[in-house]
């Protein structure tokens, strides 16, 4: 058994699937955009805190296997979670989640922005010049679940231009942000996609790296991650949790430096299923766009797949519309 799915077991029998009023524990997962151990050393004092809100042992568990998290919290072994919007839209879906908090950045922002990335000495000057010449090169996506890795480019890069990436690169590889930082800056692929808010990161961790990296695109601005819980929590619990939430670094000193430590935040704000409405359409598209590409699907099948998939994401849509029960 992986050590994640260790963790995550030993902490079933002590929660029931009605909530947690009665339990003796909650466990808050953690996608992890770098490494397991910088995650949750960034976010167990925040978790510490939340213990005495809730007055029972908060449990850390991150992984750098997005689906890990839903899967955690869809068996009830993870009741809150920090996703990114990509993600979220699959803990609503399947794992019984709703969006009750947006992260907010240190100058305020509510969102970011997706990234593609070169050396500075790459013959690769503009997005024109990687299309055009995909052939050439070595290209690092982002995790398939990642929002600003790999759905935010896919849509505005490659699908509006009827590029599939797979085909069009001399090879790709898939990966979280910190490794195609790192694989670029070391002259290891020729391009990778990112994100503002690991750039701001990598700026000071790896000062010198950063020094060879050039921007080559930009999207336009995504929410920021959302915090989701599990909607059977029982309302007081949601009540103390958003309370939490709301209010924690609101005061300044040391709560501050926790959530400049996790991802340069200043706090969080309400939020709800509502912002990840856009991401879905983005979605929806992207598989729409691969399906019409995909020469190995006949023409007559075309048409019902399209529909299936429209049905797909209008009950996501349906589900991401319905307002929050407590």
């Amino acid at each position: 058994m992986k050590p994640f799915q260790t963790a995550l077991a030993t902490l079933a029998a002590t929660l029931i699937s009605s909530g947690i009023a009665n339990a003796e524990e909650i466990t808050l997962g953690l996608i992890a955009p770098t490494t397991v151990q910088e995650t949750t050393d960034n976010w167990r004092p925040l978790a510490a805190e939340l213990e005495k809100t809730l007055g029972m042992k908060v449990n850390l568990v991150a992984s750098t296997n997005y689906n890990d998290i839903v899967q955690g919290m869809k068996d009830n072994k993870i009741q809150i979670a920090w996703l990114s919007n990509k993600v979220a839209i699959d803990a609503v879906s399947v794992a019984n989640a709703a969006v009750f908090a947006q992260v907010v950045k240190a100058d305020g922002s509510l969102g970011y922005r997706s990234l593609i990335i070169t050396q500075q000495n790459s013959p690769i000057k503009s997005l024109e010049d990687l299309l055009a010449n995909g052939k050439k090169y070595s290209f690092g996506h982002g995790d398939p679940k990642s929002t600003s890795g790999n759905l935010i480019p896919s849509y505005y890069v490659f699908s509006r231009n009827n590029i599939d990436p797979a085909k069009h690169f001399k090879s790709i590889v898939y990966q979280n942000h910190q490794k195609n930082f790192m694989a670029v800056a070391d002259g290891k692929l020729d391009a990778a996609t990112s994100n503002t808010e690991d750039m701001d990161s990598f700026k000071t961790e790896f000062a010198d790296k950063y020094k060879n990296i050039r921007t080559i695109w930009e999207s336009d601005l995504i929410p920021n991650d959302p915090m989701l819980y599990r909607n059977d929590l029982q309302p007081a619990a949601k009540n103390k949790i958003k309370q939490f939430f709301f209010s924690y670094g609101k005061g300044g000193g040391e709560q501050r430096k926790v959530l400049l430590n996790i991802r340069d935040l200043s706090g969080f704000k309400s939020s709800t299923n509502s912002q990840l409405m856009r991401i879905a359409d983005l979605q929806m598209f992207q598989e729409h766009q691969k399906l019409m590409l995909d020469e190995s699907v006949p023409a007559s099948e075309k048409t019902a797949r399209y529909e299936e998939i429209s049905k797909k994401f209008g009950r996501i849509t349906r589900m991401l519309e319905v307002k929050e029960k407590n």
